[in-house]
């Protein structure tokens, strides 16, 4: 009877008679309390009838009399997380995961769960373990590679997907979004063109297709976007933030202003808005500033990004206040939490990574490398740490005949990944024995990557200094020119930014200090072993003698010296970087020493460099 009860209860649960269903259940249930069917599929009908409270209970009574049940945990799961209960959600759906067995399309379902309760890693290892021969399975081991930032893997997902079904928009989107964020702006930009022929764009996504054109540094295309998202009627936070960040970069200090303040009118919390405004505002509006910054910083509805920014504006608009304490402190805040988060992702910076790095790039590239043939472009690679003025040179080589600016081109380290993938599967040898066609095949890569349409293109990625040995086998008339300044004033400089997730010692002082000094091994291994190639810069000393310390660098590269490049550096062009106001103004050494004045309210951030 109990038996017929049970197959009755669950012939109406399929067919969506959940009032008959449930009377079945119970009915069941009265007579055999421990039957772990009955539990389980009453959990799961008051879970489907909102009844959480109830359904958690017997589904956890059920999972307690058949622990090595998939269908069970899983569904334990399920209103865990519908409870906002996460920790047993994820402990519950961990459990399903052990169980699925390898089965594709449950093993999918979990996955898509364990995504949703923010486990990506553990969704990856369960869908490796699947013979992942549907899209479904592919487009979510994508969206776990996704969440890690493992977007090299992601790109190579997505770009099978939209091969298989190419007419499908949300794949199109999927795939622009990770190859921006790998920097493949070529790919992010011909995969968002796809995505909107296939969509009626909206004005959102014009605008999000101007911030990919303004991330690819072609301002003219992002302009043409903004003005199709305002005949649409854009008015919202990011609309006016992307207007603002774009007068910024073409030096419109005053249209700037006007947009990033019509952004924040619009979202209170929008950090980068008020960044903007902390730099550019006249010195008497700061204090209100700082006080809207406080009080919008706080709220509960901010999200951490947001309050981060929010926190390095509050920094910028003290420091301008010559309030050195207040600007200490919400730098100890901002960085803080980026710390925090970081430690929760287990992305911290690792010493010990970074020295075995070190050893192994200098043991592979010594001096007396093979190397490309000559060709009649070549770059000029200007390398050091963040902050240590490798905009600032750039830009008065860039003023000179024959040259052009390439700005922070990731180039060369796709160049670098794409080599060392292929020495690890065995198609390309270690650089002693590479020959001249295979160091050519690398170098067409770069151009491919970094076109130029003068004789001399400069690179101005500062970590760079990782692949100088690669950059001088790739290009034989390539010169380096690494930049040295005070390590108190990088620190300072790198702590007053939010610099992105790559940069993980940028919020931590004792990780600063190393990267700093891993940055001056490579660069001392460099300059050692081909000084006819690698120069040292003093930013010091180039700011007190610009115009002798021009000409060096520019017979060092052979290059024809003009004094004008100097004044060009002030033109329009526009900077791409932290730097852009600073590479504008006069070049003088009056704030080489600004770190001096955070010396007492900031002492952990100089600690290690002694006194």
């Amino acid at each position: 009877m109990t038996t017929d009860r049970i197959r009755d209860a669950e012939r109406a649960h399929q067919s969506g008679d959940l009032t008959q269903a449930e009377q079945l259940y119970r009915a069941a249930l009265a007579d055999t309390p421990d039957n772990a069917s009955v539990l389980y599929g009453l959990g799961t009908l008051l879970m489907q009838s909102g009844d959480l409270e109830n359904a958690g209970e017997h589904l956890a009574s059920a999972q307690a009399l058949e622990p090595d049940a998939a269908d069970i945990a899983f569904n334990l799961a399920l209103c865990r997380q519908q409870q906002q209960r996460t920790d047993e959600a994820v402990t519950a759906a961990n459990k399903a995961a052990k169980l699925a067995a390898g089965d594709e399309g449950f093993s999918c379902a979990i996955a898509d769960l364990l995504l949703g309760l923010g486990q990506a890693q553990e969704a990856a290892i369960l869908l490796q373990a699947c013979p992942m021969t549907q899209a479904a399975t592919a487009s979510l081991m994508a969206r776990a590679l996704t969440a890690l930032g493992q977007w090299d893997g992601a790109v190579s997902l997505y770009r099978q997907l939209c091969a298989q079904h190419p007419d499908q928009p949300e794949l199109l989107n999927a795939l622009a979004v990770a190859a921006g964020h790998l920097r493949d702006y070529p790919l992010a930009i011909e995969s968002f063109e796809r995505y909107m022929g296939l969509v009626t764009p909206s004005a959102a996504d014009h605008v999000r297709f101007a911030d990919l054109y303004l991330l690819a540094r072609r301002l003219d295309a992002c302009r043409q976007q903004l003005a199709l998202a305002e005949n649409l009627g854009a008015t919202d936070g990011q609309f006016h933030l992307l207007c603002a960040r774009v007068a910024r970069l073409s030096g419109d200090d005053e249209g700037a202003l006007v947009s990033a303040k019509k952004a924040v009118l619009r979202d209170k919390a929008l950090g980068q808005a008020w960044s903007i405004l902390a730099e550019l505002l006249p010195e008497t509006a700061l204090p209100k500033l700082a006080v809207a910054l406080k009080r919008y910083r706080d709220e509960a509805t901010t999200t951490d990004y947001n309050r981060q920014l929010m926190s390095y504006a509050l920094a910028e608009a003290s420091r301008r206040s010559d309030d050195y304490s207040a600007a200490a402190q919400a730098l100890r805040e901002a960085n803080g939490e980026q710390l925090s988060a970081m430690t929760a992702l287990g992305t911290r910076y690792d010493p010990k990574r970074e020295n075995n790095r070190l050893r192994a790039t200098i043991a592979s590239y010594g001096s007396g490398l093979a190397t490309a043939p000559s060709s009649q472009r070549r770059p000029l690679f200007i390398v050091g740490m963040p902050r240590s003025g490798t905009t600032l040179i750039e830009r008065v080589l860039a003023g000179l005949p024959t040259v052009q600016a390439g700005g922070e081109s990731d180039a060369l380290g796709f160049v670098a990944a794409h080599y060392e993938r292929e020495q690890s599967a065995g198609r390309l040898p270690e650089p002693a024995q590479m020959t001249s066609q295979q160091w050519q095949a690398l170098a067409d890569q770069y151009w491919q990557l970094n076109p130029a349409d003068a004789a001399v293109l400069t690179d101005k990625m500062p970590h760079n200094y990782l692949h100088v040995g690669l950059a001088l086998s790739l290009f034989p008339e390539a010169r380096v020119l690494q930049m040295r300044r005070d390590p108190r004033a990088i620190a300072l400089s790198i702590y007053f930014r939010p610099f992105p997730a790559d940069h993980n010692y940028a919020c931590d002082p004792n990780a600063i200090a190393h990267a700093w000094q891993t940055a001056h091994g490579y660069m001392d291994h460099w300059a050692g072993a081909d000084p006819d190639r690698v120069i040292d810069v003093d930013l010091a000393t180039f700011a007190q003698d610009p115009e002798g310390q021009g000409q060096r660098l520019a017979e060092f590269c052979d290059l024809e010296w003009q004094s004008d490049s100097l004044a060009a550096r002030q033109s329009d062009q526009p900077s791409f970087t932290f730097s852009e106001r600073q590479v504008r103004s006069a070049i003088t050494s009056d704030h080489l020493d600004d770190w001096r004045k955070f010396a007492d309210v900031l002492p952990e951030l100089f600690a290690p460099y002694g006194d």
